[in-house]
């Protein structure tokens, strides 16, 4: 298959990630860092004199099952390597299942919003997003963290010139920090779920190679304009492993990036 776009290690494909994951070369994945549905559509909300309140994403967020996925995933996964996937609680038990003893859960993270959206009705307001972590057996899974990595990360919702068109866009902040944590420099990182690129514009900004996959092509015509850019905004937020000890006492003083070996 034709790549959409393609430069310096970075690749487009724009297609149904199913009809190209097949195509990929074998076990040559450190990391697959994406953001699936969620299956969490409702019908959107009309507030009087305002804009509506969009809940309904469209016929992509309806019946997803991460297994389906998982199993495609794993064929392209090398042995240590890990998958770091935005979720609901609606689906964080489908993902915690893996697939037996060939991709385990791991553990999880948090996105915490600084600025959730309200919501008109008396119900919580949404201000964290779940972050699935699973490893392929076989190896030491890569670490990129410290003896204090806390599983909680901070961010407000993308805005300003980091904000796209796409309704589910993640802080390049956030992507950022997770990419440091679980991959290393010329790493091969996969999105396949790609969305407006955020996960390739962090893996170009800290040197890493990737592959994205998007089935709209105006995403891909937003990655594309975004990875051409010669800076990004937030890149003055790169995470710095260190900043969690700060904030208590290291439990080790392993280095930095020494694997853990998975048990």
């Amino acid at each position: 298959m034709m790549p959409y776009y393609s430069r310096n290690g970075i690749v487009i494909y724009h297609a149904d990630c199913r009809d190209v994951l097949p195509t990929l070369t074998a076990v040559s994945v450190n990391l697959i860092l994406t953001d699936p549905p969620y299956n969490v559509s409702a019908p959107d909300i009309d507030l009087p004199g305002r804009k509506a309140m969009v809940r309904d994403f469209g016929k992509w967020d309806e019946n997803y099952d991460p297994k389906r996925d998982l199993e495609l995933w794993d064929r392209v996964l090398r042995q240590g390597s890990s998958v770091v996937a935005f979720t609901s609680c609606r689906l964080f038990g489908k993902w915690w299942e893996g697939l037996g003893t060939r991709l385990v859960p791991q553990g999880f993270d948090a996105w915490i919003k600084d600025n959730p959206p309200p919501h008109p009705r008396p119900v919580y307001v949404n201000a964290i997003e779940q972050i699935v972590w699973l490893c392929k057996a076989g190896a030491a899974h890569y670490w990129g963290g410290n003896g204090y990595t806390r599983n909680d990360i901070y961010a407000p919702s993308p805005s300003g010139r980091e904000r796209t068109e796409h309704p589910t866009q993640k802080p390049l902040s956030v992507v950022r920090k997770l990419m440091l944590v679980h991959s290393g420099e010329g790493d091969l990182v996969l999105d396949p779920y790609m969305g407006s690129g955020t996960t390739l514009v962090a893996a170009k900004s800290l040197g890493r190679r990737a592959v994205g996959i998007e089935i709209e092509e105006r995403y891909c015509e937003i990655a594309v304009a975004r990875l051409r850019q010669e800076a990004w905004v937030t890149d003055e937020e790169c995470y710095d492993p260190d900043a969690d000890a700060k904030q208590g006492t290291l439990l080790d003083d392993a280095p930095a990036r020494a694997p853990i070996l998975m048990r």
